[in-house]
């Protein structure tokens, strides 16, 4: 089977992203107070990969990492992105005249995004 290298490009950066997701923080789930109702586990696991537009994206619960890295017809900068959502707390909300309505987490997100101007690649045919 020949891959063409936008093919492989995506192949390793998906595999990139696994890596990166599963060694970081992220991948480790938020414990729950006792007794809420707040579900912090981490339990769903979505790649994507779209060679026509030239990038890979790696869900892991609330967490996000993407790398676009362009293709054959447009190539471009290779560029990561991480989004890491996090819980500074709980919040009750009530409704006007009707009381409790639920409780939610008060989410903040970081943001990570760097960008590789270029990058060599050297062969040797010896």
């Amino acid at each position: 089977m020949k891959m063409n290298i936008s093919t492989r490009r995506g192949i390793l950066a998906a595999l990139l992203l696994t890596v990166l997701m599963l060694s970081s923080g992220a991948a480790v789930a938020q414990p729950a107070t006792p007794g809420e109702e707040i579900d912090y586990r981490r339990d769903s696991i979505v790649v994507e990969r779209n060679d026509a537009e030239g990038y890979v994206k790696l869900k892991l619960g609330e967490s996000e990492m993407i790398v676009k890295y362009g293709t054959e017809k447009n190539p471009g900068e290779i560029q990561f992105a991480s989004i890491q959502t996090r819980y500074l707390g709980i919040a009750d909300l009530y409704e006007d005249g009707k009381g409790y309505k639920k409780r939610t987490g008060i989410p903040a997100q970081t943001i990570m995004w760097q960008k590789v101007n270029g990058v060599l690649e050297y062969v040797d045919s010896n």
